[in-house]
């Protein structure tokens, strides 16, 4: 995470270079508890709200199965 984003987090947004689904973690080193969402999500729930540790963007899910 970008400094000053550890535990802050609330809603993702983007859509980078065509990646819509995203992954957060509760740890860093994409451990511990994790969500996925798939676009822009206004509010992550209260399971990663402000509690997100670590994150990346696909463009697809690695969630799913």
């Amino acid at each position: 995470m970008p400094s000053g984003w550890t535990d802050v987090v609330s809603s993702v947004q983007g859509g980078y270079y065509g990646c819509t689904w995203y992954r957060l973690w509760a740890d860093i080193y994409y451990s511990g508890a994790s969500q996925c969402y798939a676009g822009n999500t206004s509010y992550v729930g209260n399971v990663m709200n402000d509690q997100t540790s670590s994150w990346y963007v696909r463009t697809y899910n690695d969630c799913a199965g």
